[in-house]
């Protein structure tokens, strides 16, 4: 069996990135590992995501980190593929 890792890039995602984390995480087969890479957002996306981190993801749920990075998107994007432990990456 395959593993997976998941790459979002983020700028002031906070309306949305929750969201997304939990749906992730709820797959039938979760990604290993989920990174998200972000390029200074001036909203709470990284809050949100450290706070998901801590108090929402349970001991079945895949590793999320948080990356900081500068745009262009091409940048985060390549920046979490090589960060990446998977073989397999999917790239939102």
């Amino acid at each position: 069996m395959y593993s997976w890792s998941v790459i979002i890039p983020t700028l002031n995602e906070s309306a949305r990135i929750s969201y997304l984390l939990a749906d992730l995480c709820a797959q039938t087969r979760p990604p290993k590992e989920i990174i998200v890479v972000d390029a200074g957002s001036t909203d709470a996306t990284v809050e949100q995501v450290r706070t998901y981190i801590k108090e929402i993801a349970t001991g079945h749920s895949p590793k999320i980190r948080v990356i900081s990075a500068h745009p262009p998107v091409g940048f985060q994007r390549t920046l979490g593929g090589k960060e990446a432990l998977s073989e397999h990456l999917c790239f939102l």
